[in-house]
């Protein structure tokens, strides 16, 4: 190329021209972009096969081990009343790590979502006690080994999705792999207990006889409920009955279990606006929404691990339906997302306009209870909620402590240590703007879940309460004193003098 440029003269004899000239610059230009995009090339290479060897080292490190795979595949899976599952105060505390991941597996054998061969779990007698009660002929409840394969997860796949989804929380003090069951379990305890689920589906029954009845037993219908089959046309003889199960409740209720399960997965305790602040690679990866959109990442990360695919025997359509479940209701957890969507829910519910078949209102009915499961910790018992409420509260601090060492800022007032003393009253304002305007629409429409409203409130005035006690000049006290009732501070009695006398200082 230089011998053409600095040669004066045409094999004619003729001296090159402008245009010559100008060519044999435009050429110059196009070969070096060409050498240029090869060399951008062959680094693009190399670096997607570094970052495919790295995925490989993370996804390797991020699934559970053979043997404790195999230890869960063999144990016995206690019954759904041994955990208490199907109540809305369910506790954890007094499970060990072994027990979470049993519940966990009991959870989705209860859903009827796991192919279910050589499976060493308890029945206890379940399926005979549900026949008499409703006196379901033979030939329907035998349906029920048949239902259950309706997903065909492999039960090994299981056991080893459920532990690694575990191994990767983190073990910060509350966004951990325990706040991820119970948030699962109130899931399953609002589609259960709170019989959300028969909402959520399109039933259609007819008669063989008369084409008019619309009516089935309740008993009989929460039975079949649970046991349809995705996206095709399965009907259950039940007597003189046909029901018609044509929409993909399964396919909705293993997309939400999965998504409170891994809704905070590689949670770092701290949230999205540390995120931004910081200019952490995560705010940079994610403009919007950074945590939830890593939590989904980590989710498919976790999926696409080679034993942990647990959607694979789905069809493609089947599968398209389920990940979108889970992107979205995980994605609904951010709070952000929950004051964007409120307003245009309550309305719908409260003007009666609301239609449960509605893919769009579907998606926002499923967003509503992801936080409603999110923040159920509110309305455990007492006792249970103080507990956890001095978890979270450790965790905002920490946060706030990172703010003031690494970005030299002030911290909002819940994540100010300093301002430890002011959390009851901040516990009383998250309850009346997020919680109890939430479970109460919840309750109204679904009444069989008004224990979340309940809960929910009584643990309010004892919030109220300890912030009374607080604005009487006492501070973050504990347990003992917080049964106490106000007026045992009130009264002519030197309330200094009787607060050293009866509280301990419990430093956060």
């Amino acid at each position: 190329m230089n011998n053409i440029i600095i040669y004066p003269f045409q094999g004619n004899g003729h001296p090159f021209s402008d245009c010559d000239v100008s060519i044999f610059e435009a050429f110059a230009i196009f070969c070096g972009l060409g050498i240029h995009n090869t060399q951008m090339y062959e680094n693009a290479c190399k670096l997607m096969a570094k970052q495919k060897v790295a995925l490989e080292c993370l996804s390797y490190h991020a699934t559970a081990s053979a043997d404790d795979t195999t230890r869960l595949y063999h144990e016995t899976i206690p019954s759904v009343e041994c955990y208490n599952l199907y109540s809305f105060k369910f506790v954890d505390f007094d499970l060990s790590d072994d027990d979470t991941c049993r519940a966990t597996v009991r959870m989705f054998l209860q859903c009827n979502l796991v192919k279910q061969f050589h499976i060493p779990y308890d029945v206890s007698n379940t399926s005979t006690h549900m026949i008499k009660q409703f006196h379901i002929p033979y030939d329907v409840s035998n349906t029920r080994t048949h239902m259950i394969k309706q997903f065909h997860i492999p039960y090994d796949v299981l056991c080893r999705w459920v532990l690694s989804v575990k191994k990767n929380y983190r073990p910060v003090k509350y966004h951990n792999w325990r706040h991820a069951l119970n948030v699962a379990q109130t899931m399953f305890a609002m589609l259960k207990t709170g019989k959300m689920e028969r909402f959520m589906t399109d039933l259609e029954v007819t008669s063989p006889t008369d084409t008019s009845l619309d009516i089935i037993s309740e008993g009989t219908a929460w039975l079949l409920l649970g046991k349809q089959r995705c996206h095709s046309l399965v009907v259950v003889v039940c007597g003189q009955y046909l029901l018609n199960c044509k929409t993909s409740l399964a396919t909705l209720v293993l997309g939400l279990l999965v998504a409170c399960l891994c809704h905070d997965l590689d949670h770092r305790g701290t949230n999205n606006a540390f995120q931004t602040k910081t200019e952490s690679p995560l705010a940079i990866l994610y403009s919007t929404s950074t945590m939830e959109h890593h939590h989904f990442d980590q989710c498919v990360m976790i999926l696409n691990s080679e034993g942990n695919n647990i959607f694979q025997s789905l069809s493609t359509e089947d599968y398209r339906s389920v990940m979108k479940t889970v992107e979205n209701a995980i994605i609904s957890t951010d709070l952000a997302m929950y004051f964007k969507k409120k307003s245009s829910f309550m309305e719908v519910v409260e003007n009666g306009e609301f239609d449960w078949q509605s893919e769009p209102q579907k998606e926002l009915l499923c967003g509503m209870m992801m936080t409603a499961c999110d923040v159920s910790a509110i309305a455990k018992p007492w006792e249970v909620q103080h507990k956890i409420a001095k978890l979270v509260a450790d965790e905002f601090f920490d946060q706030g402590d990172l703010e003031k060492l690494q970005l030299n800022q002030q911290p909002v007032a819940m994540m100010d240590r300093e301002r430890k003393d002011e959390l009851p009253q901040m516990q009383v304002g998250f309850i009346d703007v997020i919680c109890l305007p939430l479970y109460k629409v919840l309750s109204e429409t679904f009444p069989w879940i008004k224990a979340l409203y309940d809960g929910c409130v009584e643990n309010r005035k004892h919030w109220q309460d300890l912030a009374e006690k607080v604005e009487m000049g006492l501070t973050w006290i504990d347990h003992d004193t917080i049964d106490k009732p106000v007026e045992e501070f009130t009264g002519g009695t030197d309330n200094t003098f009787l607060y050293q006398q009866t509280c301990r200082v419990h430093n956060l």
